[in-house]
């Protein structure tokens, strides 16, 4: 299948999940195989599913057949770890210097989830205010999630649009910081610098 990805660079080499569902280590300096896994044995049509690997800490995780966030050894590919309180569709993992520097933030569908990255305990878990769930990021102290949902202006679903909406939520303990309503769908990954966050929209 054709699939959305980028890889992943860390310590001179790069993780990639090519389209037969494994996930390959390689030299990035020879383009020698390091190590290769079976992650996935069947994508999901709709392709929504994240699949850019993330290194973090000598760590690769990636979402698995299953869509449970797991953890592998970057240099064996060894798994070390497996989340799997919710289906994760996107994934991220706090920095090192914020609140939440354990936190492994699983999204689904309809929820997102903090597990603590050792012990693999939900730590919080967040219903949407609006659904689908298209993507999240984290930036300093928060994690953003971003939906796309459909609109019907006075309850006519002739007069229904797509609309983006944000919400921000504490990485520490998932209370609701703020949110905003998008008059178009956003499309792509999110951005954040200093204190401002970026989102294309299909507009």
């Amino acid at each position: 299948p054709r699939i959305t990805s980028s890889s992943a660079f860390n310590n001179g080499f790069l993780y990639t999940i090519f389209s037969d569902g494994f996930i390959v280590c390689l030299d990035a300096a020879t383009g020698k195989e390091v190590w290769d896994k079976r992650a996935v044995a069947n994508f999901d049509s709709s392709s929504r599913t994240r699949r850019t690997p993330l290194v973090r800490a000598n760590m690769v995780y990636l979402i698995d057949a299953d869509n449970s966030v797991v953890a592998l050894d970057a240099a064996t590919g060894e798994t070390k770890k497996t989340y799997n309180p919710i289906k994760a569709y996107d994934f991220v993992i706090a920095d090192s210097g914020s609140a939440a520097a354990r936190a492994v933030i699983l999204a689904g569908a309809e929820a997102i989830v903090s597990v603590d990255a050792v012990t693999g305990a939900v730590v919080w878990k967040k219903e949407l205010s609006k659904k689908p769930l298209s993507s999240i990021f984290a930036a300093g102290d928060y994690v953003f999630a971003v939906s796309n949902y459909v609109h019907n202006t006075l309850g006519m679903e002739s007069l229904s649009s797509t609309r983006g909406y944000v919400e921000a939520f504490r990485l520490s303990n998932g209370e609701a910081s703020w949110s905003a309503d998008i008059d178009a769908p956003v499309g792509g990954n999110a951005a954040a610098a200093g204190n401002a966050v970026a989102l294309m929209t299909n507009g």
